[in-house]
C-alpha cells in the first residue's frame, strides 16, 4: 500500500512541477523523464497488483486445495510483484533525483542514487528465503515429501515380500 501512494503521489506531482499554461510537464523532453515515468507507472502497476495479490490471500476460503496449491502461487506472485514495484519505485526515484539535480549539484546525483539501492537491498535479503521457500513448495514435491518416501518405501516392501512369496510357491 505504501509504495502505491508513494508512485500515485508521484505521479500527479512531477519533478520540474508543469507549464502553467499547457499544463505539460517541463522536463517532458528530457531522456530522464521517459524513465521516471515508465518506472513510475511500473511501480504504481506492480503494486497494485501486489496489493491485489496479498488481499485475495486474506480472503481465501481456507480449504485445503488452497493450502496446498493456490496460496503458495499467491503468495509468489505477491512477492515477486512486490520485489518489481519497490525496485522500479527506487529507479523512479533515482530518476527524480536526477532530473531535479542536473543542474546543480550534478556530483550527489550518483551517490544518492547508490543509496536509493538499499530497500532494495534489504527487501531482498528480508524476503528472498519466503520466496525461495515458495518457489520450492510451487515446483518441488510439496509439503507431502516425506509421506510419499515412506509410502513408497512401504509399498516396496510390501512388493519385495510379495516376490519372495511368489518365489517360495
Amino acid at each position: 500500500t505504501l509504495v502505491a501512494t508513494v508512485a500515485f503521489a508521484a505521479m500527479i506531482t512531477v519533478p520540474g512541477g508543469n507549464n502553467g499554461n499547457t499544463g505539460v510537464p517541463i522536463l517532458a523532453r528530457k531522456k530522464l523523464f521517459l524513465a521516471f515515468s515508465i518506472s513510475n507507472a511500473f511501480s504504481m502497476i506492480f503494486s497494485a497488483i501486489s496489493l491485489l495479490m496479498f488481499l485475495s490471500m486474506q480472503t481465501s476460503r481456507y480449504t485445503e486445495d488452497d493450502f496446498l496449491d493456490l496460496l503458495p502461487k499467491v503468495l509468489l506472485r505477491g512477492l515477486i510483484s512486490l520485489g518489481v514495484a519497490v525496485a522500479t519505485m527506487m529507479i523512479s526515484f533515482g530518476t527524480a533525483i536526477g532530473l531535479s539535480l542536473q543542474t546543480r549539484l550534478n556530483w550527489a546525483y550518483i551517490p544518492i542514487t547508490v543509496v536509493a539501492c538499499f530497500p532494495v537491498i534489504i527487501f531482498t535479503w528480508l524476503q528472498l528465503p519466503l520466496l525461495l521457500q515458495a518457489l520450492l513448495f510451487k515446483s518441488g514435491p510439496g509439503i507431502f515429501q516425506g509421506q510419499w518416501d515412506r509410502k513408497s518405501l512401504r509399498l516396496r516392501k510390501i512388493g519385495y515380500r510379495l516376490l519372495l512369496a511368489n518365489d517360495r510357491v
